[in-house]
């Protein structure tokens, strides 16, 4: 189960790296803020949220998306 886990983790930090460097309205989607009330049945975390948790809380969600600018630094 944990090694599940694990590659939940790398498929999601993968997955998260495609939609920022895509140029369009996804990497404002996943990473911006929407104004007003969250409706009802919706997470209380977002999606960089989950990926700063997943990095053990070390790195900023800043620091996230420049590194998935940077493809080096990235993998």
């Amino acid at each position: 189960q944990r090694k599940l886990i694990i590659n939940i983790g790398k498929r999601q930090s993968s997955f998260f790296e495609h939609v920022v460097r895509r140029e369009g309205l996804e990497p404002i989607a996943t990473t911006g803020k929407f104004e007003g009330r969250r409706d009802r049945g919706r997470h209380k975390e977002t999606f960089l949220d989950e990926l700063t948790s997943w990095h053990g809380g070390r790195v900023s969600t800043s620091e996230i998306i420049a590194y998935t600018r940077d493809r080096d630094l990235w993998r």
